[in-house]
């Protein structure tokens, strides 16, 4: 037993020390794109990107409960359209990480550099995914 929660206790410790490292790896693409999507009770947010080479990308996340949250996160994008529904007694807040990017903030840049909406109860909507003007398209390698 003892051995047991020693192993444990170093996988933990190994789990937090290196958590930085992913992170920023996730982010240290340009092309990368990344929503987060946070809300309650039966929000929907559906993406079509399409990437560098043609492919196509379709996501669909669903909040169901009190305190839901999704992450869409696709490298190599070029442009692409994202939507969403919010239901009459829901809420939704959609962050889109632009910082390290090439993409354009589709909604309101706050004071703490976040590139987020607050979406009201009862909404729907879409949103362009693009690039900024004047950034060169990656190469997927």
């Amino acid at each position: 037993m003892k051995k047991t929660n020693m192993m444990f206790a170093a996988s933990l410790a190994a789990t937090v020390a290196f958590a930085p490292f992913a992170a920023a790896q996730n982010y240290s693409r340009p092309d990368a794109f990344l929503l987060e999507a946070m809300g309650q009770r039966g929000w929907t947010v559906s993406c079509q990107l399409t990437q560098a080479d043609g492919d196509r990308v379709t996501t669909r996340d669903r909040g169901r409960g009190l305190h839901d949250n999704a992450r869409v996160q696709v490298s190599d994008v070029q442009t692409g359209t994202c939507s969403y529904e919010v239901p009459e007694r829901g809420a939704l807040r959609l962050t889109m990480r632009i910082d390290h990017t090439q993409f354009e903030c589709p909604f309101t840049v706050t004071e703490d550099g976040f590139c987020r909406a607050q979406l009201r109860p009862g909404t729907s909507g879409s949103f362009r995914v693009e690039r900024r003007a004047g950034d060169v398209a990656g190469t997927g390698s």
